[in-house]
């Protein structure tokens, strides 16, 4: 379970100096600036690698299924689109399943991702971060239709914070955190649903 943070990362409450996020959004699902918000001089997509098939240990970034399909990767590209081709090539496909898993960042990009913030603000020991409320965490235990309920499995975000003030966005709801930029792993031991 995980209950607490990974050190140096805080739990905060958003106060009303967090509501210029919301002044700053687009509507929801129009572009990136429907999540982060508007008047960045540059945004970067991070495209969640795929996994070579059999064993997985091997992960297989978007271009590689972009040269396999021969499809062009483009700025706005979703996953279906580049592996999913007209005509489907001879050669196996270099991934497996669905493709990416959503909603977790590889650590070893969120790394890299958190060595290029660093240089890139004014602040990087002192950076807030906001965790979808919908966020669950692993160990979810599956039934079969009519199986007696599982036990439910303790939250492991405190029950202060997930009862406590939000960080209200369109459409989405987000547990506030702070600390250094590296601290963008801090929630490492936590899944989507």
């Amino acid at each position: 379970m995980v209950d607490e943070l990974l050190p140096p990362a805080t739990w905060t409450i958003p106060g009303e100096d967090w509501d210029w996020i919301t002044e700053r959004l687009k509507p929801f699902g129009e572009s990136v600036t429907s999540v982060v918000p508007a008047g960045f001089l540059a945004y970067a997509r991070i495209l969640h690698p795929a996994e070579e098939p059999g064993t997985g240990d091997r992960l297989v970034r978007w271009s590689e299924v972009a040269r396999w399909s021969g499809v062009a990767l483009r700025p706005d590209a979703q996953f279906h689109s580049i592996a999913l081709p007209g005509v489907r090539p001879e050669a196996p496909a270099p991934w497996r399943s669905q493709g990416p898993e959503q909603g977790r960042l590889y650590l070893p990009d969120a790394d890299v991702l958190a060595e290029v913030l660093r240089r890139h603000t004014s602040t990087p020991e002192e950076c807030f971060f906001g965790l979808w409320d919908g966020y669950g965490y692993p160990g979810v235990p599956l039934v079969a239709v009519g199986s007696p309920p599982a036990d439910p499995l303790p939250d492991p975000i405190p029950a202060g914070v997930r009862q406590g003030p939000l960080l209200h966005l369109p459409k989405r709801d987000y547990l506030c955190y702070a600390g250094p930029v590296e601290a963008i792993t801090a929630p490492t031991g936590l899944s989507p649903h």
